[in-house]
């Protein structure tokens, strides 16, 4: 896994992020999350755990991705 990215390259992987993991796993929610030493990574937020045998991407356009199930997705 990449140790991160600069804020720039993060945030022009969201969309294809939402894109992929919307195709995968359904309602979700994509933000960009700090990682130590300046770097940044996306965090997925899913609404219910992928189904049995669905592998999520760990990183989107050399983007790390973290992900948690979280349940309904509110806009804030």
């Amino acid at each position: 896994m990449s140790d991160g990215t600069d804020l720039k390259t993060a945030q022009a992987a969201k969309p294809k992020a939402y894109q992929v993991f919307r195709k995968l796993v359904g309602e979700v929610a994509v933000g960009i999350t700090p990682l130590d030493g300046g770097k940044y990574g996306l965090k997925v937020n899913l609404t219910k755990a992928p189904e049995k045998g669905v592998q999520l991407p760990k990183q989107i356009e050399g983007v790390p991705v973290t992900v948690d199930v979280v349940g309904k997705i509110r806009k804030r």
